[in-house]
């Protein structure tokens, strides 16, 4: 930002950030999307996700549109899974630690919650077509900051960070090979600095903060279903897996007699899944859902 100031010799000037995790930000931005001659028009976008199409931030490659009330309620959802549920700590917000001299980290199972979704999912959502041979900027780490809604995008993603911190109770690492670890930018002034982890951690001190705007998904807590009066009919897991799974399935999971009190949340743990890594793969679970055929 600092850079951009000098370069225009406006020290008022800000980055934007794209509010994916609203509704009113579920679509591109119409500013990066007004026409041929904008600076800020990228042709390299997936042509069947410009506006009005509402984003989704669980996507998998050839996916098409939903209803877009419901995909702005399963966005909700998603943020509030990926925020709240699943980065209860710097770990699960950040991901796993990875050192010098460890073996080359699985990033699908190391990465922290909100790197994978939605950053990553936007990222494809975005830049790249069905053809994932092809992936073309936001869509590709070589291309991705040709687009300039790169930086808006990314913009808030360090916003998650201050939302995590300030308003969800989350706190930063102590480790010092996180704090003290260090990287070489260049200031405004065309020099190279050396900033380490623990010089960010605050943004004030970085001279920015964020708009305080609106964060829907806070609410969007899963609402439990009504018990049912009889189950529906569906074996024991252990009657079932191992399985390969082709179609829909439907299994009985039995709940513990006694579950935590106040703001614990249950969450329903699946391992051992096999999959070829060098593909996409992506499957739903859906609890309480009597027609699993109904959520293909």
């Amino acid at each position: 930002m600092k850079i951009c100031q000098n370069l225009i010799d406006d020290d008022t000037f800000t980055l934007p950030f794209w509010n994916w995790d609203a509704p009113q930000g579920m679509q591109i931005p119409s500013i990066y999307n007004s026409g041929l001659t904008s600076p800020l028009y990228d042709c390299f976008r997936n042509p069947e996700h410009l506006p009005p199409t509402v984003i989704d931030l669980e996507w998998y490659y050839g996916e098409k549109p939903v209803d877009p009330k419901i995909q702005i309620e399963n966005n909700l959802s998603t943020m509030y899974k990926q925020m709240i549920t699943q980065s209860k700590t710097p770990s699960g917000f950040f991901g796993k630690a990875y050192r010098a001299g460890d073996d080359t980290p699985d990033v699908k199972t190391t990465a922290g919650q909100i790197e994978k979704t939605p950053h990553n999912i936007i990222h494809s959502w975005t830049g790249t077509s069905d053809d994932r041979s092809n992936p073309v900027d936001l869509g590709s780490l070589y291309s991705s900051a040709r687009d300039p809604i790169f930086y808006a995008h990314h913009a808030n993603v360090d916003r998650m960070w201050t939302i995590w911190l300030n308003k969800l109770g989350g706190s930063n690492f102590t480790d010092r090979d996180w704090l003290f670890t260090n990287f070489i930018f260049y200031s405004e002034e065309a020099k190279p600095v050396r900033v380490s982890i623990k010089d960010c951690l605050d943004i004030t001190k970085l001279g920015y903060k964020y708009e305080d705007v609106p964060i829907p998904w806070l609410g969007a807590k899963a609402k439990p279903r009504a018990k049912a009066k009889t189950l529906p009919s569906a074996p024991d897991p252990a009657q079932v897996f191992p399985i390969t799974l082709d179609k829909p399935i439907n299994v009985i999971v039995k709940r513990p007699k006694k579950f935590g009190t106040g703001s614990s949340e249950e969450i329903l743990v699946i391992e051992g899944i096999e999959y070829d890594r060098r593909n996409y793969v992506k499957f739903n679970v859906y609890i309480n859902e009597d027609d699993v055929n109904a959520c293909r």
